[in-house]
């Protein structure tokens, strides 16, 4: 069953998903004078990561993200299509 709410859609939108991500970067301060551009900066590493997610569409990069996600039924695709979306 698909439930309009706020004009957003819901199914059964549950579950958890945590990642967590370690970077080893130098054990003391390299400032830019010295090292500005030769060393990676591991918050720069963390969004370039980040960035890779997602294509320019939306949907997820992820090796297997989709594959226990079932289709929408033709029934559902007609709720949403009734209700604009």
């Amino acid at each position: 069953m698909v439930i309009i709410s706020d004009s957003a859609i819901t199914n059964s939108l549950r579950g958890l998903a945590a990642l967590e991500f370690s970077f080893k970067t130098a054990n003391t301060d390299l400032h830019s004078g010295m090292f500005g551009g030769v060393v990676q900066n591991a918050n720069h590493l963390l969004v370039k990561l980040l960035s890779t997610l997602h294509d320019a569409n939306g949907k997820v990069n992820v090796v297997q993200f989709y594959d226990d996600v079932l289709e929408l039924t033709e029934f559902e695709k007609e709720q949403i299509k009734a209700r604009g979306f």
